[in-house]
């Protein structure tokens, strides 16, 4: 995420000349999710592709992100911490690879329409009354307590008793904060902890232990049920457990333990680090059961138009006979863009977006398809929440792939 400056994302042409594909400027996104998306794609035995092109190169090396500011600074998370929490938080992880689709299918649909976006928030598509709430409830979150860092957001929310007095609070979770807020009888109290001055935690029954540094009294919070409690001491772990980590590798690299102590850290954290990945964020066949299970089989034949351009569509489309053709009118001509084959699958672009589609799907010869109802996702997705955010990797994987062969055409 971009704390402040600009970045360019470029890439070299064919000719070996660089080519500047998009600028983007503080608090947008750079992702280098692109190259993790290496192997995200399903495999044969649990869905249609994988997250590599023919050759077999990285998604990710299609681009270079370079400073376009003498002041540019950046905020890094890394891939390992975010699969863990994306375990314990699901919707969060929906939310996250939900936004790296929209973003992936812009820069798909600006690459068809030949046209060159100027900065990321016309690139999300999202719906301005949703990204306005998320902005005022994080800027009202971190109002509430101080925290001066624009880029911190509440992960997570709990109702809670805090002890000894139960009194009736709001605990909130965030990247580097542990906060509590109670307004009983218009007296406020505000607890504000950084994640460096907690030692552990820890539950006892619906009780969450907080234990703090430096030999001060511990915390406690009583939550309403014992999902809650479990879900908010792991998510809590977690943070902790990737802070040791990074405390870790800054004391390695400022200083010189003893050869036999370095090694054995260095392992330590390779090997966890190896054990989390997105890859972990996969569809399975389970997944993929209970999707097809609301999916019908259409047929069409040689050039019957499957779906027009600029036409409402809300349904997802996965080929299992025959292949289809994408075409556009582009400056009064039809252009073939590109062509999908069995186990490909459209429709998702206008699924992620919300808009009509950005080009037309034609039938070369005869073609079946399997279609899934955008209501019977949404439907799935309320009784299964971990399966959305597994959904949506997948789909980015997809347009990551998209997206590279495009760029390689240019």
């Amino acid at each position: 995420c971009i704390k402040s400056g600009r970045v360019d994302v470029e890439r070299i042409n064919k000719v070996g000349e660089k080519e500047h594909l998009i600028t983007l400027s503080a608090p947008d996104i750079v992702c280098d999710v692109l190259g993790h998306l290496e192997g995200c794609g399903l495999s044969s035995s649990t869905g249609p592709t994988s997250g590599l092109d023919e050759e077999g190169s990285k998604i990710g090396s299609s681009v270079s992100i370079v400073a376009a500011a003498n002041s540019t600074e950046l905020f890094e998370i890394q891939v390992d911490f975010m699969s863990r929490i994306f375990r314990s938080e699901p919707e969060l992880c929906e939310r996250f690879f939900k936004q790296i689709a929209r973003i992936l299918s812009h820069l798909i649909r600006n690459q068809n329409d030949q046209r060159k976006h100027k900065n990321l928030r016309a690139m999300l598509g999202s719906d301005p009354k949703e990204t306005e709430n998320e902005v005022d409830y994080d800027g009202r979150f971190r109002k509430r307590f101080g925290i001066r860092e624009t880029s911190e957001v509440a992960i997570k929310e709990y109702s809670c008793l805090l002890k000894p007095n139960n009194l009736k609070a709001k605990m909130y979770i965030s990247q580097n904060y542990l906060c509590f807020f109670s307004d009983i009888f218009k007296i406020k109290k505000k607890i504000v902890r950084s994640f460096k001055d907690i030692l552990s935690v820890s539950l006892s029954d619906l009780d969450l232990i907080i234990t703090l540094k430096n030999g001060k009294k511990p915390r406690t919070a009583r939550f309403q049920n014992q999902i809650e409690a479990e879900e908010a001491n792991e998510v809590i772990e977690n943070i902790l457990e990737r802070m040791r980590e990074q405390e870790i590798s800054n004391s390695n690299n400022s200083s010189t333990p003893s050869p036999l102590v370095a090694r054995e850290t260095n392992s330590e954290l390779l090997r966890r680090r190896k054990s989390v990945k997105l890859s972990d964020h996969l569809l399975s066949s389970k997944d993929w059961q209970l999707l097809l299970n609301g999916a019908k089989i259409i047929q069409f034949h040689e050039g019957d138009i499957i779906l027009k351009d600029n036409e409402d569509n809300q349904k997802l489309y996965q080929i299992t006979k025959g292949s289809v053709a994408i075409k556009k009118m582009l400056n009064g001509t039809e252009v073939q863009l590109s062509r999908l084959e069995v186990k490909d699958i459209f429709g998702e672009i206008s699924i992620i977006e919300g808009q009509p589609t950005c080009a037309s799907i034609v039938a070369e010869g005869d073609v079946e398809l399997h279609v899934i109802e955008g209501y019977f996702l949404r439907l799935v997705f309320d009784v299964y929440p971990g399966l959305a955010g597994r959904f949506y990797l997948y789909l980015a994987s997809i347009l990551a792939k998209r997206f590279k062969r495009l760029v390689d055409k240019r």
